[in-house]
């Protein structure tokens, strides 16, 4: 893990200056598909953990017509 570290900081620190340009806009937009992308995961997750929760939570149901015995 440190050798990593130490390769992309070596690799930074060798980089030559991008003639490029970044406008406000594309910047907007990319913050927005991560965030479109954070809330998706989180809803499919969800989905899952609880498919999941509900197949080890299923219990026999009790026949809907029959009703609990009272005592008298």
């Amino acid at each position: 893990m440190k050798s990593k570290i130490y390769l992309v900081g070596l690799l930074m620190l060798l980089s030559s200056p991008a003639q490029a340009y970044v406008d406000p806009g594309s910047g907007s937009l990319f913050l927005q598909m991560l965030a479109a992308v954070g809330v998706g995961a989180m809803f499919y997750f969800g989905r899952i953990k609880e498919f999941i929760r509900d197949i080890f939570s299923r219990t026999k149901k009790d026949n809907a017509n029959t009703k609990p015995k009272k005592d008298a």
